[in-house]
């Protein structure tokens, strides 16, 4: 293996394993976000709730954080794709 090649090499693992490592930060986020949903929609569920004065804060809260959940399972989805090619 020549020194450009060796390079080269070098350079791929070292993208790859900050790749790795972003996906594992991704997996965590996404953990939060479905335990965040989870804690709005047991409030959301309650029999009161659409009569409280909350509920269009809540309401809001529920999209945005739904919203940050599909785009970090989005990015986990395309950089997953990214180490498959690169792993084969």
């Amino acid at each position: 293996m020549s020194r450009e090649q060796h390079e080269l090499k070098r350079e791929q693992e070292k993208e790859l394993k900050k790749t790795k490592n972003y996906i594992q930060k991704l997996e965590s986020s996404i953990q939060q976000f479905e335990k965040e949903i989870s804690d709005v929609e047991a409030i959301m569920g309650k029999p009161d709730f659409f009569a409280s004065n909350d509920a269009r804060e809540i309401l809001a809260k529920h999209a945005s954080i739904k919203k940050q959940l599909d785009d970090a399972v989005e990015k986990w989805t395309e950089l997953q794709g990214k180490i498959e090619v690169k792993d084969n």
